[in-house]
């Protein structure tokens, strides 16, 4: 791990765990994580980017090294948006680029349409923008699996006893396709940091069904306002991705000015799965922009 600078900051509900990697004089990039509730190292490899420019990675609020409060009523997008402005303000108030990958691409993508000023760039990694389009595309992405796995899908999630064991079974095959595709035996992070998540928030949030969004945020649908973010933005995935290349096309049309990038051997973890073609990407992306920009 790269030599750091650590802190916590106040943010609404708590304290959260930021951790800067110095770099060269440019912009910074701020990562959000996913999960909801799962820490900041899932993106590890990010630090690579030190090289061109300091990142910061936090910790969202209830998860990795911050604060852990017990409130249910914190648990919800606006607080998590909230807390990345209060982490902006604190360590990057000026000019700055902003990565969310997964659930934090909904962070940043509301975080944008506040129209804070200073950003540069954003780039959203296996986006989801659209909670019935992401449903949508588990559902057909669960018909991939053999017949056997997607009956007993439907029946465990119809309450049907005894289906627990092979429920996970099947769960699991569905990952393998299209959430860790080509990471096994997994990365000692990765594991790690599935270890430290904080299942209450993601119940909360997401839901008690792993392959459907069923909690709060399943109403979240920003389609009729990404045409507000005129920020610089890529939009990237793996093809084999639960946040599909169909989308990821769908919802760059959408915005003024959106380019993409699908790594063709990848599911939902490409910054492990084709760890140097993404890091490439991303800081060709960043370097584009600072080139562009006055």
């Amino acid at each position: 791990m790269l030599t750091s600078i650590e802190t916590f900051i106040p943010v609404t509900g708590g304290r959260v765990y930021c951790r800067t990697i110095p770099g060269p004089d440019a912009p910074p990039l701020i990562v959000v994580h996913g999960g909801p509730g799962i820490p900041h190292r899932q993106l590890q490899p990010l630090e690579a980017l030190s090289a061109d420019r300091p990142i910061i990675f936090y910790d969202q609020l209830g998860c990795g090294k911050s604060d852990r409060p017990v409130n249910p009523r914190l648990w919800h997008i606006d607080r998590f948006v909230d807390e990345l402005a209060q982490v902006r303000n604190c360590l990057a108030p000026g000019p700055v680029h902003v990565l969310g990958y997964s659930f934090g691409s909904m962070v940043v993508a509301d975080y944008a349409l506040r129209k804070p000023a200073g950003i540069r760039s954003l780039i959203l990694q296996s986006p989801f923008l659209s909670a019935k389009r992401c449903n949508e595309d588990q559902c057909r992405l669960r018909e991939s699996l053999p017949n056997k796995l997607q009956d007993i899908l439907a029946r465990h999630e119809k309450g049907e006893p005894g289906l627990a064991t092979e429920y996970k079974t099947a769960v699991m095959e569905f990952r393998m396709r299209h959430m860790f595709r080509n990471l096994y035996p997994w990365p000692t992070v990765i594991s790690e940091v599935i270890r430290e998540r904080n299942v209450d928030i993601h119940r909360i949030m997401w839901g008690d069904i792993p392959l459907r969004i069923s909690g709060n945020l399943e109403n979240y649908e920003r389609i009729s306002r990404l045409g507000e973010i005129a920020t610089p933005t890529l939009l990237a995935c793996g093809r084999y991705d639960t946040s599909t290349p169909e989308t990821l096309n769908w919802y760059a049309r959408l915005f003024p000015n959106a380019e993409t990038a699908v790594f063709e051997n990848s599911s939902h973890w490409a910054h492990f799965e084709e760890e140097q073609s993404h890091l490439e990407t991303v800081r060709n992306f960043l370097h584009n922009v600072d080139a562009g920009m006055p």
